[in-house]
C-alpha cells in the first residue's frame, strides 16, 4: 500500500448553502463526527485519486493534440467536478498530480 503524500488533502471540505456558516463533517467508524477523515479513509481517497490521475493521463495526451496543456487540465478539472468523483480539494490535488505525470 503506497504512502499518502503529505500534500494530499486531509479535510472533508465541501460547501453548504445558507445564511449561517456551516461546517462539513465526516461520520467516522467510531461514531464520532470529525472535520478530517481517518487515516484509513484518507488512504482510500488517495488511492482513488492516484488511480484516476493515471487513467486520465492517456485522455489528456489525446486531448493535447487539439488543445493547450492548460486548456486540457482545465477540461479535466471540469469533467471531474461535474462527475463528483472527488472533493474540490482532491480535484485540485488530482490536477496537479496529472500535471506532474504529464511533465507539463
Amino acid at each position: 500500500m503506497p504512502d499518502v503524500p503529505a500534500d494530499f488533502p486531509r479535510t472533508a471540505g465541501g460547501v453548504v448553502s445558507g445564511a449561517q456558516p456551516k461546517r462539513c463533517l465526516i461520520l467516522c467508524s467510531d461514531g464520532l463526527y470529525r472535520e478530517s477523515s481517518s487515516d484509513e479513509v484518507r488512504q482510500e481517497r488517495y488511492e482513488l485519486c492516484e488511480d484516476l490521475a493515471h487513467q486520465l493521463r492517456d485522455v489528456a495526451l489525446r486531448d493535447a493534440a487539439q488543445h493547450s496543456h492548460e486548456e486540457v487540465l482545465r477540461r479535466v478539472r471540469v469533467a471531474v467536478q461535474e462527475n463528483d468523483w472527488t472533493t474540490p480539494s482532491e480535484t485540485t490535488w488530482l490536477v496537479q498530480r496529472l500535471r506532474t505525470l504529464l511533465a507539463w
